[in-house]
């Protein structure tokens, strides 16, 4: 201590009561008189202070640091460890050494170097530990002052106070063992437990809520738990934090952590807030990790995404033969489930070796779907050249990025997938996928890729084949009908009388047809009868046919045959089975007074009752060897004297509204 402070005198030294130190004080001289008074009045104070010091729930003691020893020590000691004065005195020149905790005496006397350089106005604390005279250890915490400065103005003496903390530390070593235990339960836990401050910050979290956080403690509680929060989700989860808070209950939710390491991890949450009274101190509260629960939820909800795709793809297939409309729908699906921004299916020209755009999705720009592009110099020629996958998931890493070029340069994609559409081992396309910003992407995703690109092909394969089918289903139609006109027209030359009758009672015969609004795939069934209406003449001999004169009751009976010889002759031909109701019926009449088999009224085929208006009103009109054509006001008069009898009421009513009406022209 520097010189000039004012230095503490020594207390003399004297006995104090129960002769408490080894030290024997003096008594004060006896005088009379006035000096009698005050040596008597000092003895009371000084009696008093010591009663005073003997009161104290704890050991109050002098301890010279020169010494190493205690000169004081009051009654307290006594009492609270058991030593009698004797045993005192006989180790208060060691009193440490003898009884201090043999763990705790270094830093006891470390303790006491540091005093000795110590300031005066210093106040310094020390535990340790001392053994009762039972044998027990006793903690004491000790609040020390300097009390005598030597020559040097160095600390000599401290004046403390020891209070028995035993309980304290018991307590505390409880407390520290019980949360050992809790953490070591807690660290064993699969649930992540927490506790924080009410700013959010940390203060524990056990192994388990670390790992989910990627943290170690120190990093843990230098961010606040809002930080481990997905910043995606932030907004959403506060909004609800707070309104539990509010409300004073539990939160609940699920949320997504972003991982240290950058991956997402799913947590069950469960959060209370702690309060004394009404003020927030902190959040208590449970985080289960259900990452792979989440992950195999959201990959059954994928599969039955991609299933529920793929079938509306297939049913697309099934219902449209317009290969375009199956890809819209295939393509619109795959940008949507395969988590792209576009997609598009090019099909291989094989005129020009070139790959175009059948469908597309997502693009920014129509570029797409007007180029062509050559097989081998580009992604996608690559693909369908080489009939393997091209993926190029961080086009920058390419040297050779096609995209920094061409039409597809102001999309701004960063990642490239090409699949070829493989159909019987040939390529016919490539389906194509592209991102604007990196995903990593896992197996599944490229089988469903995978699993787009046969769908694809196989929806053009069926359109291909369904196209062909047309075409050449078509062209066996011309054929047919083809082949039904040169045998009508067989039918007009063989009988001269009506040459020409067969092509005006079909075309008449279909106006009529179309006037009643019969089915279209009706129409061409009723064409077809209608052209074949006398096949069944070519059955009649021509002695008969040809004859110039009025026909016998045999010779008619023969010719009556003829639809029965058409139904034998057409009945075995699939393809024109459901043309015979004309061939065959229609010689029935209304009244059932036709023939071969005198059907009446709707058991008369409807084709058969159009037709046999059309057929009469052609017949009666048009000129024969042995008579004139009638005129179209008598024909009339008699289709309308026969309806009801030959002919269909309903048809003979729509055959005259038709009559007046011009027939379209054949050019337009």
């Amino acid at each position: 201590m520097p010189a000039q402070k004012k230095r503490r005198t020594p207390p003399k030294q004297r006995k104090s009561p129960g002769n408490k130190t080894s030290v024997q004080k003096s008594k004060p001289t006896q005088k009379t008189g006035a000096g009698e008074k005050k040596t008597t009045f000092l003895q009371e104070r000084l009696d008093f202070i010591d009663k005073i010091v003997d009161a104290e729930p704890g050991v109050v003691y002098i301890y010279d640091l020169e010494e190493r020893r205690n000169i004081y020590i009051n009654s307290h000691w006594f009492f609270a460890f058991g030593y009698t004065e004797k045993e005192t005195q006989e180790m208060i020149d060691e009193l440490f050494v003898r009884i201090a905790h043999p763990d705790d005496l270094a830093g006891i006397f470390a303790h006491h170097e540091q005093w000795r350089q110590a300031d005066e106005h210093d106040l310094r604390e020390t535990e340790y530990r001392l053994r009762t005279k039972a044998g027990e250890w006793r903690w004491l915490h000790s609040r020390e002052a300097a009390f005598t400065l030597d020559e040097e103005g160095k600390v000599k003496q401290i004046l403390g106070i020891a209070h028995d903390i035993t309980t304290r530390k018991q307590t505390e070593d409880a407390l520290r063992e019980n949360e050992a235990r809790f953490r070591a339960m807690a660290d064993f836990s699969p649930i992540g437990i927490f506790l924080t401050a009410p700013d959010g910050f940390s203060l524990y979290a056990n192994d388990q809520g670390l790992r989910q956080m990627g943290l170690t403690e120190e990093e843990a509680k230098g961010i606040g738990w809002q930080q481990a929060i997905h910043p995606e989700d932030r907004a959403a989860v506060f909004s609800r934090f707070a309104e539990a808070v509010q409300q004073g209950s539990v939160y609940k939710g699920i949320n997504r952590y972003l991982h240290a390491d950058g991956t997402i991890v799913w947590v069950d949450v469960n959060a209370a807030p702690i309060l004394d009274g009404d003020r927030l101190i902190g959040y208590v509260g449970t985080t289960v990790d259900i990452t792979d629960h989440r992950q195999a939820e959201e990959k059954l909800h994928r599969h039955i995404d991609y299933l529920t795709a793929l079938r509306e793809v297939d049913q697309a297939i099934v219902a449209s033969f317009d290969v375009r409309i199956s890809l819209n729908t295939l393509i619109s699906r795959a940008v949507s489930l395969l988590g792209v921004d576009a997609a598009t299916i090019l099909l291989i020209d094989p005129m020009t070796n070139s790959l175009t755009s059948a469908a597309s999705y997502g693009f920014r720009g129509t570029a797409v779907r007007t180029a062509r592009v050559k097989l081998g110099e580009s992604y996608a020629g690559r693909a369908a050249l080489e009939q393997h996958m091209v993926q190029i998931p961080n086009l920058a890493d390419d040297p050779n990025n096609l995209f920094l070029t061409g039409f597809l340069k102001e999309e701004d994609f960063v990642s490239y997938y090409g699949m070829p559409l493989i159909v019987k081992g040939e390529a016919i396309g490539v389906l194509e996928v592209f991102q604007r910003k990196i995903i990593a992407r896992d197996e599944e995703w490229f089988e469903f890729l995978n699993t787009l690109a046969g769908q694809a092909a196989i929806a053009i394969d069926h359109a291909t084949l369904f196209e062909n089918l047309k075409l050449s289903n078509r062209r066996l139609s011309q054929a047919y009908d083809a082949t039904i006109e040169g045998w009508s027209r067989a039918m007009d030359l063989r009988d001269k009388e009506t040459e020409g009758h067969t092509q005006r009672v079909t075309d008449m015969t279909m106006r009529l047809a179309l006037a009643m609004n019969v089915d279209e795939a009706d129409l061409v069934q009723i064409r077809r009868g209608a052209l074949l209406h006398d096949i069944g003449k070519l059955g009649v001999p021509d002695h008969i046919l040809l004859k110039a004169d009025a026909l016998s009751d045999e010779e008619w009976e023969i010719m009556r045959q003829h639809p029965v010889y058409a139904f034998r002759m057409l009945a075995s031909v699939d393809y024109l089975r459901h043309a015979l109701e004309i061939p065959y019926s229609h010689h029935e009449k209304w009244d059932g007074s036709g023939y071969p088999r005198g059907l009446k009224g709707l058991e008369v085929p409807l084709a058969a009752r159009i037709f046999a208006v059309a057929d009469v009103w052609d017949a009666i009109t048009s000129d024969r060897p042995y008579r004139k054509g009638w005129s179209k006001a008598d024909a009339l008069e008699y289709i309308q004297e026969q309806s009801g009898s030959y002919f269909d009421p309903q048809v003979v009513n729509v055959f005259l509204k038709l009559i007046d009406t011009p027939e379209p022209d054949a050019s337009s």
